[in-house]
């Protein structure tokens, strides 16, 4: 038998290969020469354009280079950072009208210091948010459909299941079964939870420091961009509630407007006439939206002798609405109202519809309006 051949590790093997396969040692005198014979020829023409081939666009006066002009970037003004948390959270920064640094201000502990109640705090945003529902969703029943009134197809013989109307909540077209209807989302509270979630809303701002103090509004002209800036300067960022003082004898300028469409004057405003302790008001809604025009009857005609006037009028319209209204549309008469009573009138039965079914005109409200001593209405009647 003939001996095998002596079997080389592994590892001896793999370094045999390794120094086969290994590179050329080059000097660094022959680098040079070696990049310079394996570099491509460069071409002596220049090849021709060709409508795919992309070009680069010729600068644009004014857009680079030296000298161009750069277009100026807007910066916004910084705006300031609020300041740090004081130890005391009733301690808060107060500001003059134009926005700078005046000092600091002690907070009420009874409104600003008490532990806050989330449990009546939810409860009160749940209201809030319940209050502001419309509750107008309504769906027609069975009943209220129009259409119906026969059955569809005859009760056997047809192999379909039985329908003695096509308004069955069943078939296409028809009623809704326990669907919405209008109805109130209001919610009540008593006063006590409401001032309390009031004041835990307070104090929790007061304790984050998102409570500052500014005397007065420095604004010589309502512009929006002076309020911007004087919050700006305050370190409002993003959104801010602003609580004013209550409106007194000490601002006579001030005006506010409530949700009803009415402007409060200050007292001894030679406008006002009807008011409160508080102020006159002073309408602001057109004559034509208060009083849609005159009730021409025997009964009205008989007591124009006397001065007293019968209109139709808004529903939800007042008695200082109605004499303001009738005031400016007779403004170049000189006409003053005395008295206003109003009525609400029922609507008569009445047959509707071809087949004379039962019915009601729809209610109104009349107001019977008592002139000055010696004023009448001219050419409110026509001719009669």
């Amino acid at each position: 038998m003939s001996e095998e051949p002596e079997k080389k590790p592994r590892a001896a093997r793999a370094r045999k290969k390794t120094a086969e396969a290994a590179p050329a040692e080059i000097s660094a005198a022959e680098t040079p020469a070696i990049a310079e014979a394996i570099a491509p020829e460069e071409p002596t023409t220049k090849r021709k354009a060709r409508p795919g081939d992309a070009q680069t666009p010729a600068p644009i006066q004014g857009e680079g280079g030296e000298g161009a002009a750069q277009k100026p970037v807007a910066r916004k003004k910084p705006v300031p950072k609020r300041r740090e948390k004081s130890a005391d959270p009733l301690t808060v920064a107060a500001f003059s009208g134009e926005g700078k640094e005046a000092g600091e201000v002690h907070l009420s502990e009874r409104i600003f210091g008490q532990e806050p109640n989330q449990a009546v705090m939810h409860q009160a945003l749940v209201r809030q948010l319940a209050n502001a529902r419309q509750g107008s969703a309504s769906t027609k029943t069975r009943g209220l459909v129009s259409g119906g009134g026969r059955k569809p197809f005859r009760q056997k013989g047809l192999g379909r299941s039985r329908h003695g109307s096509e308004r069955e909540p069943s078939m296409v077209g028809g009623g809704v079964v326990f669907g919405p209807h209008p109805r109130s989302f209001a919610q009540e509270m008593p006063r006590k939870m409401r001032r309390n979630a009031l004041r835990s809303a307070l104090s929790v701002k007061a304790r984050d420091g998102l409570v500052s103090v500014v005397d007065g509004f420095g604004l010589e002209e309502p512009k929006t961009r002076a309020m911007v800036e004087l919050l700006q300067g305050i370190g409002v960022e993003g959104t801010a509630l602003l609580v004013l003082a209550a409106l007194g004898e000490d601002d006579p300028g001030l005006e506010l407007e409530p949700a009803r469409p009415l402007h409060l004057r200050a007292p001894g405003d030679p406008e006002g006439r009807f008011g409160t302790a508080r102020g006159d008001f002073r309408m602001s809604r057109m004559p034509a939206e208060v009083i849609y025009g005159p009730v021409i009857s025997e009964r009205s005609y008989a007591l124009s002798e006397r001065g007293q006037y019968t209109f139709k009028v808004a529903p939800q319209a007042s008695k200082p609405e109605i004499a303001h209204a009738l005031e400016q549309h007779y403004e170049a008469q000189g006409i003053k109202v005395a008295a206003v009573n109003t009525i609400n009138v029922r609507g008569k039965g009445k047959r509707l519809g071809a087949r004379g079914a039962p019915g009601r005109t729809p209610h109104w409200k009349k107001a019977i309006v008592t002139l000055g001593p010696g004023q009448k209405l001219e050419g409110l009647f026509g001719s009669l």
